[in-house]
């Protein structure tokens, strides 16, 4: 009636009568008290009240038909669609007005009353449960019946068992239950709770085996998401055959903080899951998706500093002493937008008689970066015969090969590739502020090759652990053979179960001159304890990780 707006209904009253010299003759006389709060509204049904109670004439009589026919048992699925497309065809010929119909796809309307039937099944299912196991299902469940049914398109009911859906609605229960409770004890805490089922999908009267995954979890904070491609991501890391089922993906947000997804996979050519497949789903997927939670970052709006740029140009000229000296370069972190990131880049050099122009240079490579010239500038000579220019330019390149798995940018592995490709276009130059950096990369790679296998397995946890290494200079000064070990032993901790009661856990080894220590626990506030416990020990910081 007012298009865009669901509009609230304020009272209903109804009766079903007939009159006495009639008897044989049923009817049935409703009235909505419908609250219209503005002239242009009342407008707008005045307008739009004939269409409407023609669309709710045929649907109601559509609906009528659809299900006589349905109820035919012994009529074939295409013999009850091609009558009631017959019956559908014969309403839209009374209206006449040549306007197209929500009723094109006749086939639509035995999958609705599929989908009605199943609900109902549904429903028996979860009641019988409810009286084998009163002590796990409330009534409120069937709350979860109703919103579920909504959510569920008619199409997902119709190509799936009446027993698949009550398991989704008894899970989605029982695993949203257990988080809340879960969250009482611990409210600051992530938690991951999800259920693996197998099941089958029938698609043109063929059915194909299907892996479902049902999940919930918390959000810690308002800029958390988790998406579809994420999930997808995070199941293909370990099944590289697994593919998207269409329209499985179903997502109830009524608790924004804690959404409860499902989702379901496929294997091309119709191959079934195996045993081994999904023993490691099972283990690894809890870390796997919460590894991979987004935090939307809002960008940052930070104008252009004069006169630290004026400085760091004062400093790369000194740098300058001779007619041979090689360029020298700042490159630092700008912006992000969408699609791409961006380093503005100050590079001071000795121009000479065949010097191209940056442009130049950029024009003859095929680059990844794309340049923005921001300003070009004599900035005086070199024994007042060779001039220095400073260039100030922006590049950009797309920030997508550098999403590392928990959606977070890595600016350093960004910034790395705009130094191999500047020294591709504009030749050998001296990385002034990136020497540090250079350093750490080396190191960081130097220390995946040593694990080998496991650096593929768990290429995110290395580079946490590796940058978490303090002081910072440590990270490029420890030989990668001690990280190695250090690496293995923090990650047989890390597969320990803790639990509560105990403090701490601790594991130590000697590894040539080095003695490693790794702690675990599940009280947070032993960290402060243990730096509080080494930092009285007053051991030199060159000698400490």
């Amino acid at each position: 009636l007012v298009p865009g707006k669901q509009l609230s209904i304020e009272g209903t009253h109804s009766l079903r009568f007939f009159f006495v010299h009639f008897p044989e003759q049923n009817y049935f006389i409703c009235e909505h008290l419908v609250l219209l709060p503005s002239e242009k509204e009342i407008l707008l049904v005045q307008k739009n009240i004939s269409q409407f109670l023609e669309e709710l004439r045929i649907n109601i009589l559509a609906v009528h038909h659809a299900r006589s026919i349905a109820s035919m048992q012994k009529l074939s699925s295409e013999q009850q669609s091609a009558l009631i497309q017959e019956h559908i065809s014969s309403l839209l010929i009374e209206r006449g007005d040549g306007e197209s119909s929500p009723f094109d796809e006749m086939q639509n309307f035995l999958i609705k009353i599929s989908s009605e039937k199943k609900l109902s099944q549904i429903q028996e299912n979860i009641s019988i449960l409810m009286n084998r196991r009163p002590e796990i299902f409330d009534r409120d469940i069937f709350e979860n019946i109703h919103h579920i049914s909504l959510l569920f398109k008619s199409s997902f009911t119709f190509h799936r068992g009446a027993k698949h859906v009550s398991r989704i609605i008894g899970f989605q229960y029982l695993l949203k239950r257990s988080l809340k409770q879960t969250l009482i004890h611990s409210p600051k805490d992530r938690f991951f709770f999800f259920k693996l089922m197998k099941t089958e999908l029938l698609v043109e009267e063929k059915t194909i085996p299907v892996l479902s995954l049902l999940f919930t979890l918390n959000f810690l904070t308002e800029t958390e998401r988790l998406e579809k491609k994420h999930i997808l991501e995070a199941i293909t890391n370990y099944i590289p055959e697994a593919e998207y089922v269409e329209n499985s993906y179903i997502v109830d947000t009524r608790e924004e903080k804690i959404p409860v997804y499902y989702i379901e996979c496929k294997k091309n050519q119709g191959k079934n899951f195996t045993f081994d497949e999904i023993k490691l789903l099972r283990k690894s997927l809890t870390q796997e998706l919460k590894n991979r939670i987004e935090n939307i970052a809002t960008y940052l709006f930070m104008p252009r500093n004069e006169e630290e740029i004026l400085h760091n140009v004062v400093t790369l000229s000194k740098q300058i002493k001779y007619v041979w000296d090689i360029p020298q370069v700042m490159i630092s972190y700008e912006k992000q937008s969408g699609q791409e990131i961006l380093f503005t880049v100050l590079l001071v050099r000795i121009i000479k008689t065949d010097t191209p122009t940056i442009k130049d240079l950029f024009s003859q490579v095929d680059s990844t970066l794309h340049l923005q010239l921001d300003e070009v500038k004599n900035i005086g000579h070199l024994k007042k015969k060779h001039p220095k220019e400073v260039n100030i330019f922006k590049v950009g390149l797309k920030k997508f090969s550098f999403i590392r798995q928990d959606n977070s940018l890595d600016i350093q592995k960004a910034r790395h590739s705009v130094v191999l490709e500047l020294m591709n276009i504009l030749g050998d130059f001296r990385d002034y502020n990136g020497g540090m950096m250079a350093q750490q990369n080396q190191a960081l790679e130097k220390l995946k090759g040593l694990l080998s296998n496991e650096g593929k397995n768990y290429e995110f946890l290395i580079e946490n652990f590796f940058y978490s290494l303090k002081p910072a200079v440590m990270q490029s000064i420890l030989d990668p053979e001690i990280l190695k070990n250090f690496f293995f032993l923090f990650l047989e901790m890390a597969k320990k179960e803790l639990y509560e009661e105990k403090t701490y856990f601790l594991m130590t080894k000697d590894v040539f001159s080095y003695f490693l220590v790794v702690i675990g626990s599940k009280h947070p506030t032993i960290k402060d304890e243990i730096l509080n416990g080494v930092g009285q020990l007053k051991i030199p910081s060159l000698d400490l990780a």
